[in-house]
């Protein structure tokens, strides 16, 4: 009788040991795996949409367009540039020449204007694909979208001519698909982390029984 009872305690520790340890592995590979999916999913965005920005711009932009300092002779072009970019998620653009001026923008209040600070900018002049998250829109080249948006996503694309960079057009891509996404993605994993975690405890106590 006593060794059943010892028997039945050790089972019950036993039983509450493997709740423990699977309820903390569940939540370390949903954390894992949340911001891997989160990764994943910006990374998608980010090449579908410097591809989308840099492909339109063959179809309307010339060099000459990057090295003319009447910003407004162009301004028509951009439009339609702008216009042939512009989706759901992109609510903002950002065109500038070699020397970081700002040549075009939905913004006109911004064009002609110049921000030094901005290292995501130089990078992509010297021709690579760069992204800035911002939780936060505190710099002052964004006075403009923080009125709107909590948060957005900036993506600077080099225009290519050839081999030379001429300039970079920068989009401002919203995260709320992207978050709802990662949301959506999270919750399916999470589900069948806890779902396999839960059958692989059933199947083990009644085993050990």
């Amino acid at each position: 009788m006593k060794l059943n009872i010892q028997k039945k305690s050790i089972i019950t520790k036993f039983s509450i040991y493997s709740a423990i340890i699977f309820i903390l592995l569940g939540f370390v590979m949903n954390y894992a795996l949340s911001a891997k999916i989160e990764d994943l999913t910006i990374q998608r965005a980010i090449i579908t949409t410097a591809n989308h920005a840099q492909q339109n711009a063959g179809n309307y932009l010339t060099s000459d367009f990057f090295s003319n300092s009447d910003y407004m002779k162009n301004k028509d072009t951009f439009e339609k540039y702008y216009q042939d970019v512009k989706t759901n998620e992109i609510v903002r653009i950002k065109i500038f020449d070699t020397n970081g001026n700002i040549i075009y923008s939905d913004i006109e209040d911004l064009v002609g204007q110049r921000f030094s600070d901005n290292k995501e900018l130089n990078e992509a002049l010297a021709g690579e694909i760069k992204v800035e998250i911002k939780r936060n829109l505190d710099k002052e080249e964004n006075i403009f979208e923080k009125r709107e948006y909590k948060a957005l996503m900036e993506i600077y694309a080099p225009i290519k001519m050839g081999s030379e960079t001429v300039g970079v057009v920068e989009v401002y891509h919203t995260l709320d698909d992207i978050e709802t996404q990662v949301n959506d993605s999270t919750k399916l994993v999470t589900s069948f982390i806890f779902i396999g975690f839960a059958i692989i405890y059933i199947l083990l106590n009644a085993w050990r029984q």
